[in-house]
């Protein structure tokens, strides 16, 4: 764990619990806190653990200027520390909702665009920009780990510029230059030891990002979102080969039915072009290209139970390895407003994953917690 972040955190809560008499209501944080338990069961073994616990604090420094900032101690994945704990700056950015206002406050200029800087998860289709209390499944599934590395996702530090375009719908066009925060190859990672060269979407050095994201009605009942996200790593190479792209186009259909019940498809379609660094001519125009799907349904009973089926297909790097697929079984408990139990369970058409059976509890207290609702 950062010392540095451990003592971000213990000065924060200590200066809070100090001022929070003598100052106003609205000159203090946002504070919130998510707890995140996940046992699983693969083939017989067992186990059951806190997953991660995420702090946010959030604040208005200014009118239609907000921070966001969200901590998370979380499990170590893999090295000598595997099964302990870390913490991590998950996100840190601030958020500029209208740029010309803020800048310019006195001006009637009346430009519908909007900014953003800090760290982010990238928003490349749908899911990769939500936290895990905003899943509708305990884990990722194995399109987004292949493509954004296991964990949260991807993430960059740097900025963007948002368009709100003069539509009769909602449609905004999204414009970042970002740095990553993490390399995330092929199979989790970048090269291996005894690869003769490293395959996969490297995400490093300068990555731009676009995405155009759609909202609409269609009757009183149903609202249609469409995107359409693209990606290039390494953006600052001298030669195209030596860049990762990721296309991405997802739809997302939400009905709402009688006494509480609704219906929601979500579909997130990806393609990877990998880039091959050495690679010159012929060899660069013809690199190799990953396709995956993810497709979801998800049926909401009441405002206490829904369930969920989660099918995600990803096929084979160029003629290498297999085509893999995923289907997910989820069924979830609401107990409270701020807290939900579920159960789920994979099966994994991939010789080198078994099925599993996943459990979790997920809380929240604070303000943020209104997205487990």
């Amino acid at each position: 764990m950062s010392k540095f972040l451990k003592f971000i955190i213990v000065t924060l809560f200590f200066s809070f619990g100090l001022t929070a008499q003598e100052k106003t209501a609205t000159s203090l944080p946002n504070i919130s806190l998510i707890g995140n338990f996940v046992g699983q069961n693969v083939d017989g073994a067992r186990s059951f653990g806190v997953e991660e616990v995420e702090l946010s604090f959030q604040h208005y420094l200014y009118p239609g200027v907000k921070a966001d900032v969200f901590i998370g101690l979380g499990k170590h994945e893999e090295g000598e520390e595997e099964g302990g704990y870390e913490v991590s700056l998950e996100e840190a950015y601030v958020t500029f909702m209208s740029l010309p206002a803020t800048l310019f406050p006195n001006s009637s200029i009346n430009l519908p665009l909007g900014a953003m800087v800090g760290q982010k998860l990238l928003a490349v289709g749908r899911l990769n920009a939500l936290h895990p209390e905003q899943w509708a499944f305990v884990d990722r599934p194995v399109v987004h780990q292949k493509f954004f590395g296991e964990g949260h996702g991807l993430a960059g530090q740097g900025g963007q510029l948002a368009y709100l375009l003069p539509l009769p719908f909602f449609s905004q066009l999204e414009v970042g230059y970002w740095t990553a925060v993490s390399a995330h190859g092929h199979e989790g990672g970048a090269e291996e030891e005894g690869d003769d060269e490293a395959h996969g979407v490297e995400h490093e050095n300068a990555m731009l990002h676009a995405r155009l994201w759609n909202s609409f009605k269609i009757g009183n009942a149903s609202e249609v979102s469409v995107g359409l996200s693209s990606l290039t790593s390494n953006f600052n190479a001298d030669e195209d080969n030596d860049k990762s792209a990721i296309m991405a186009f997802d739809v997302n259909l939400v009905r709402e039915l009688s006494n509480n019940k609704s219906l929601d498809f979500q579909v997130e379609w990806f393609q990877a072009k990998y880039g091959e660094e050495g690679e010159e001519g012929e060899e660069a125009a013809a690199r190799e290209t990953q396709d995956g799907f993810v497709f979801t349904t998800l049926f909401n009973f009441s405002k206490l139970y829904s369930a969920g089926v989660r099918y995600s297909s990803l096929g084979k790097h160029g003629d290498e390895g297999e085509d893999v697929t995923q289907v997910a079984y989820q069924i979830t408990r609401q107990l409270t407003e701020t807290s939900k139990f579920r159960i789920q369970h994979n099966v994994n058409d991939n010789p080198n994953a078994e099925n599993v059976t996943l459990v979790q509890f997920i809380f929240g207290m604070g303000p943020h917690s209104h997205v487990l609702q």
